[in-house]
């Protein structure tokens, strides 16, 4: 009776294999993707709750290249503490154009200053677009805002290792001066 039974187990069991070897078959399982590199945010409050989110998250060091006074001066309150934080830059034109905002501002030169001065890639919208901030972030994040017609937008990219060169290239050149 032993055999009698081992052989009804034997038969169960590999009814069973196969059994799961069709159901396994018949399953259409995609791979995950990986999440997209960049995207566009077209949305006045989306940009400002993912640039709030960004100043907190960061955890080594930001490059702030600044077109726009205003933009520190809006804000300052969140910038502020992260200079005792993090490795903390601000890049601008002119450091007199900010004047009375306290942060470690360093004034563009050579190929920095080219960089903050280079056209729009479309030259035609020349006068319709206006830049206000690229930051750079923990070499791997970059959050670039603009405003184009009536519309402001930001771009935003992570874990790309070309925004670590670019910031820590960007830092040599503004310790270089």
């Amino acid at each position: 009776e032993i055999d009698v039974v081992f052989d009804r187990l034997k038969e169960d069991y590999v009814r069973t294999l196969d059994e799961t070897r069709e159901v396994l078959k018949s399953l259409s399982v995609k791979p995950r993707l990986p999440p997209d590199s960049f995207f566009i945010l077209r949305s006045g409050w989306a940009i400002e709750n993912h640039l709030s989110s960004l100043f907190r998250r960061v955890k080594k060091s930001m490059v702030i290249l600044c077109y726009d006074p205003a933009f520190l001066r809006k804000h300052y309150a969140a910038i502020k503490p992260l200079k005792r934080k993090i490795d903390l830059y601000v890049v601008v034109r002119k450091k007199e154009d900010y004047a009375g905002i306290n942060l470690p501002i360093y004034e563009a030169r050579g190929t920095v200053l080219e960089l903050l001065e280079s056209p729009a890639v479309n030259e035609s919208a020349m006068g319709l677009r206006k830049d206000e901030c690229s930051i750079l972030v923990d070499g791997r994040d970059f959050f670039v805002i603009a405003t184009a017609g009536s519309g402001r937008h930001a771009v935003i990219g992570s874990d790309m290792p070309l925004i670590g060169y670019m910031q820590k290239t960007i830092v040599e050149r503004l310790n270089e001066a």
